[in-house]
């Protein structure tokens, strides 16, 4: 089997680095229980964060923006 094509945890990590941003409307944090890297676009998107209140969740962090 191949690992062709699949995304590492560091290339999934630099890609949300680069969407993070300093407004907060595009909030990207990430687990400390299992290193998932979860979006929260509702006010772009719509869409609900998949996790509740992922803002005081303490099992995530922040993604800091790149500035």
């Amino acid at each position: 089997m191949s690992d062709e094509g699949k995304k590492s945890k560091l290339d999934e990590l630099e890609l949300a680095f680069c969407f993070a941003e300093p407004s907060g409307e595009y909030g990207i944090y990430i687990s400390k229980l299992t290193g998932e890297i979860v979006h929260d676009a509702e006010m772009i998107t719509g869409e609900p964060c998949p996790v509740e209140d992922i803002e005081w969740n303490d099992d995530y962090l922040p993604l800091p923006d790149k500035q």
